[in-house]
């Protein structure tokens, strides 16, 4: 049997995987419904740092839908706030994570909550660069 002719088996994708292939799909069509619908039916309610990002980046884009903006704002505080309760001491949210939540906040009218977000020393110094020393900014 000549080894070039052999049919690739396809591989059985374990679920973390196919989770995020699915995300990575509602990703590039930002469809919001479709990655709550897939987050709901995940069997653990915490996901990694990479999958909330997407997920918060997915709310964020949702934005500028007025149909969907409401639910874009809640689901995306919903899950932070459920991750930063449930790991408070392994959670380490990155800059993506934080310019997800400003930019919901700031479409929630909540311009301090961004400022606090980032002026938070826990949070990485580099999102904090352009807040002025002291001054509150009010850019958000």
């Amino acid at each position: 049997m000549n080894p070039c002719n052999k049919k690739r088996k396809k591989q059985k994708l374990n679920p973390e995987a196919q989770f995020r292939i699915t995300l990575d799909h509602c990703s590039k069509t930002k469809d919001l419904s479709a990655a709550i619908s897939l987050y709901e039916s995940s069997p653990t309610p915490i996901l990694s740092l990479n999958n909330l990002n997407s997920l918060l980046y997915i709310c964020s884009n949702s934005l500028s839908n007025l149909e969907t903006r409401e639910l874009a704002i809640a689901f995306g505080f919903k899950l932070f706030n459920l991750h930063r309760s449930n790991n408070s001491n392994i959670f380490k949210p990155n800059e993506a994570t934080l310019t997800a939540l400003a930019r919901l906040a700031a479409a929630k009218g909540d311009g301090d909550y961004a400022y606090e977000l980032a002026a938070s020393p826990s949070y990485s110094p580099r999102f904090r660069v352009g807040l002025g020393r002291g001054e509150r900014c009010r850019r958000w």
